[in-house]
């Protein structure tokens, strides 16, 4: 399996003639997965940059007792009880400081995941994850 981290940004320019949320709008509509980062007020050098990410390399979902890890179509089940350990594995470390956004996990964190890290009584019975991220490696800033 491939983890993040491992090749050098590559910058491709666009010519892009909508705003941020047009290009985002088309982009949610034709991708299962996607997200925008948008900063549209504060310190100007926090506040300059859109930062949208779609069709992950890798989704990886946690549960109490195991992650699935799906990628390119496959879906690998691996037992724990730590999925932050497991995504932790597949996001490698990047010595890149080129740009403020380089790719990485994106994703939510399910309030009953609070029981990974305290020790509080299980009742998620939901057959839904308790976390659910997308590893991306590119992005359009």
């Amino acid at each position: 399996m491939d983890t993040f981290g491992k090749t050098q940004a590559k910058v491709v320019p666009l010519d892009l003639s909508e705003n941020q949320f047009q290009i985002y709008n088309k982009i949610s509509r034709n991708y299962s997965h996607s997200f925008l980062f948008e900063s549209l007020t504060g310190p100007e050098v926090l506040a300059e940059t859109s930062v949208m990410g779609f069709d992950p390399k890798i989704i990886l979902k946690g549960y109490s007792d195991k992650v699935e890890i799906i990628e390119d179509g496959k879906i690998t089940i691996i037992q724990t009880t730590d999925p932050f350990e497991e995504l932790k594995k597949l996001l490698g470390k990047s010595t890149d400081q080129s740009y403020r956004y380089l790719g990485g996990a994106v994703g939510v964190v399910n309030y009953d995941a609070i029981r990974l890290v305290e020790n509080i009584k299980d009742s998620h019975n939901s057959p839904q994850p308790l976390m659910e991220f997308g590893i991306y490696d590119d992005g359009i800033l």
